[in-house]
């Protein structure tokens, strides 16, 4: 994977996290924490949905790796809503 992939691919998780925080009305920390919970969402959501068999849905492809969207954004949803069912509402 290129830098340039990569770049963009941590782009696109940060915009999905912070997309996620907003929904739920929970903010974790700031840009480092953020991406860690956009990158760690990513994985967590591919993970699910390859374990349990569901279809990838809408993805980039860039410098030849996938990245699930809709997957991203559901495992960020589901780690933040875990976070902020552990800790607390912070806002």
């Amino acid at each position: 994977m290129s830098i340039e992939a990569l770049g963009f691919l941590l782009g696109v998780a940060i915009v999905c996290s912070v997309l996620v925080q907003g929904l739920t009305g929970y903010s974790s920390g700031g840009f480092v924490v953020s991406t860690g919970i956009g990158v760690i969402g990513g994985v967590f959501g591919m993970w699910l949905a390859s374990a349990l068999t569901l279809p990838r849905g809408y993805s980039l492809s860039v410098g030849g790796t996938d990245f699930p969207l809709v997957w991203t954004v559901m495992g960020s949803g589901l780690l933040v809503a875990t976070l902020g069912a552990i800790q607390g509402k912070k806002r």
